[in-house]
């Protein structure tokens, strides 16, 4: 946890966050990332692959700050099922860098706008707009092992729907993606993540629909 400390107190000094609030954020983002029912979407996992991702293609992105606070934030609010999870996010980030004293009210317009491009539902509008989804969904192209292991915390964070009905609502999820024209928009995650993706969905989706249940823990 040292680590992904370290990485947010650069980018807290960054976006201007005083020293003097730079350890009581992080213990905000801390706490608000270890609610309950949290097994894939959290600070020590999914957050800090795509803050490590996206640090190394920083160059990429128009507008860095904002593309790497949507990151930080962007699953701050997080109820399995519920479809305002981006929404909320997009407020409790508003609230959140209010009070550790960021001003700029444009940089948090942007911010929230990207926050918004992780809901998936339609293509995102702009560069940095597909970063931020792209990011999010890199796990899709992932080693098969690492796919896997997401795909068991998944399953835990839904731990209280019964099978079949897990099965058959996942099963659809991911075929909504595997039937897109292209899962990623930026040219980056295209050509590195596509076709693996692509094998990791298709395989998945065999699993749930021939209903080998993904092991999870209460």
């Amino acid at each position: 946890m040292n680590n992904i400390k370290k990485l947010w107190g650069s980018f807290a000094r960054q976006i201007d966050i005083p020293d003097r609030g730079i350890d009581a954020s992080f213990h905000a983002l801390q706490e608000r990332y270890s609610l309950p029912r949290r097994h894939y979407h959290t600070l020590s996992g999914h957050i800090r692959q795509c803050i490590d991702l996206f640090r190394s293609i920083r160059h990429a992105a128009i507008e860095p700050l904002a593309v790497e606070a949507a990151l930080w934030t962007h699953d701050a609010y997080y109820c399995p099922g519920a479809s305002d999870n981006e929404e909320q996010s997009g407020i409790w980030m508003r609230s959140f860098f209010e009070r550790f004293g960021v001003r700029d009210k444009n940089l948090v317009d942007r911010i929230a706008n990207l926050i918004s491009a992780t809901s998936h539902r339609e293509a995102p509008n702009g560069n940095d707009a597909e970063l931020v989804a792209d990011i999010d969904l890199t796990i899709l192209g992932a080693l098969r092992k690492d796919f896997d292991r997401y795909e068991v915390g998944i399953r835990n964070e839904y731990a209280w729907v019964p099978w079949p009905v897990f099965a058959e609502k996942r099963a659809s999820v991911l075929k909504k993606f595997l039937d897109r024209p292209a899962i990623y928009h930026h040219r980056v995650f295209l050509e590195r993540y596509e076709r693996r993706a692509r094998r990791n969905l298709s395989r998945s989706i065999r699993k749930l629909q021939q209903h080998q249940p993904t092991k999870a823990r209460e």
